[in-house]
């Protein structure tokens, strides 16, 4: 265990109302509503939360505007609404941004067609948008976003939609399921899943060899890619997935004022550009997978086709492989259609809660932007087949966190240091202001191009259960997106947690030894 992080009480042989299996962001969501409806919940995530699709995603949240190519109003309708309640609930991981759909000679859609898209999509966000779309000229377009191409450009539209912090998101739904009395287990995975005669007994083993198992009454299979593998752990059957692989490509910033969305060809695939800091992040992909859904990294064809993809609208950006900072992949849990033959790209995204008696609950399928609400139905159904009375969801306005203040008053020369914790941590900041302010390493960068802190990595160890070094530079923060980020400067920032790391330490240094091997789509 992370010296400095509280322990936590044994689990062996407790008995709760729910097992979750899966700590990404829909079994973190579920942990949270049935805790805050008074259900006792554990959570099993065999990694860390968000370690899989949670943290691999294209960091958007949005109503889906290309859905409406498939006439799922209801589900951008839905996703819009959602996306408003994630900005007034975090809104120091979810900020406005705005979109610019270009349109040149021979693109799938005519610029009418666009147009008319985006006042729907406009329509049904309702008052939920920071500015209703606008039109723009070959001319205004170019003059905002100079990187795009000039010829053949015959109009955009700019619109607006949110960006987010996808891990950092799910990393405080599972910090306030644990503050509601849920118990959320990071590194422990589940071997096996019984019947017993009240339920079920769930067998688990976590990364320090703390082996057991609880009783439960009933499971919640939320594991996402992994769901099929959950399933037969119960003795049930699989099937029911058609996962697809999404990858990107991290940047350096493009002469951009708004993100990009850019179709890429006739089968209605697009992706994005999005501005983040000092870098730009372009993806997706998105294309079948059958593989392990442990072993998914983007492979050179990935990096390649973002790299032409972009190359058509962003002719004089120069980028190559030897431009890319960070690349990541991640897998779309997606149901299988009932039709065989449907391309990846139109495969719905709306989820669904499956129920196998007595008490398996399967939650598959949806978007991250949505979570918040598949989790209070899959509390729902998980509620009556407990029996219990029906309670209604709280999340749609429960604050994650009581705001925190530090223990003295701020000085005028700390003033920037708590705005940018505050940018960061919400109304934890005072928490980590404390913390970090103690101790004049800690507010130290690790690389002059990031603002990240020593003692932002000294936090997600103590305060944040964070074990790894991928941990703390791919999830807690993005270090790994930086390119003056190397061993070196991981090595050095070790030195500085060396109290903090105990029987740590070891594999963390081996970690930071791994960052010069090139990766595969080098």
């Amino acid at each position: 265990m992370t010296a400095g992080a509280p322990r936590r009480p044994p689990l062996d042989g407790r008995h709760f109302d729910a097992v979750v299996i899966g700590g990404g962001i829909n079994g973190t969501g579920v942990a949270r509503d049935a805790a805050l409806r008074g259900l006792s919940v554990c959570l099993f995530e065999k990694g860390d939360y968000a370690s899989g699709t949670s943290s691999r995603s294209t960091k958007i949240a949005h109503g889906g505007l290309r859905y409406l190519k498939h006439y799922e109003f209801g589900l951008v309708f839905e996703s819009q609404r959602e996306r408003h309640i994630l900005g007034r609930l975090l809104p120091h991981l979810v900020w406005p941004q705005s979109f610019l759909y270009p349109v040149y000679d021979g693109d799938p859609d005519p610029l009418w067609k666009v147009r008319l898209g985006i006042a729907v999509y406009d329509l049904l966000a309702g008052f939920r948008n920071v500015e209703r779309s606008r039109r723009l000229s070959p001319a205004g377009a170019l003059a905002a976003n100079p990187g795009l191409r000039r010829e053949g450009l015959r109009g955009a539209v700019r619109y607006w939609d949110d960006r987010m912090d996808d891990a950092r998101m799910c990393l405080e739904n599972a910090l306030s399921a644990t503050r509601a009395g849920a118990e959320c287990r990071s590194y422990t995975e589940v071997l096996d899943i019984e019947r017993e005669h009240r339920g079920y007994r769930v067998r688990y083993r976590s990364c320090d060899g703390d082996e057991g198992s609880v009783s439960a009454a009933a499971v919640v299979n939320c594991g996402g890619p992994w769901g099929d593998e959950v399933a037969r752990l119960a003795g049930l059957e699989g099937g029911k997935l058609r996962p697809t692989r999404g990858a990107h490509i991290v940047v350096p910033r493009l002469p951009l004022d708004d993100a990009l969305i850019l179709p890429t060809g006739p089968d209605d695939r697009v992706f994005f550009v999005i501005p983040w800091a000092d870098r730009s992040l372009v993806g997706t992909t998105d294309t079948p997978f059958d593989g392990d859904p442990d072993a998914v990294e983007p492979t050179s064809e990935d990096v390649d086709y973002l790299l032409s993809a972009a190359a058509r609208y962003l002719p004089h950006s120069g980028l190559s492989k030897e431009s890319i900072s960070f690349a990541y992949a991640g897998l779309r849990p997606l149901i299988a259609p009932d039709k065989p033959g449907v391309d990846a790209g139109a495969i719905s995204r709306r989820h669904r809660v499956f129920v196998t008696p007595p008490a398996f609950v399967t939650l598959l399928g949806g978007k991250y932007t949505t979570y918040r609400h598949m989790a209070a139905e899959a509390v729902d159904r998980l509620l009556r087949v407990l029996g219990r009375p029906h309670v209604p969801s709280p999340t749609r306005k429960a604050p994650f966190f009581r705001e925190t203040y530090p223990a003295t008053p701020v000085m005028t020369d700390r003033l920037d240091l708590y705005r940018y914790l505050q940018g960061v941590y919400g109304p934890r900041a005072g928490e980590a202001f404390d913390f970090i302010a103690a101790d004049e390493r800690y507010t130290r960068r690790v690389v002059e191009s990031s603002p990240v802190l020593a003692g932002q990595l000294a936090f997600a160890l103590v305060r944040e259960e964070a074990r790894t070094l991928e941990d703390l530079v791919q999830r807690r923060t993005r270090l790994v997106w930086q390119p003056d980020f190397g061993p070196r400067e991981a090595h050095a920032v070790l030195d500085v947690l060396a109290p903090l790391l105990g029987g740590r330490a070891a594999a963390l240094r081996e970690e930071a030894d791994r960052l010069s091997h090139a990766p595969a789509w080098r």
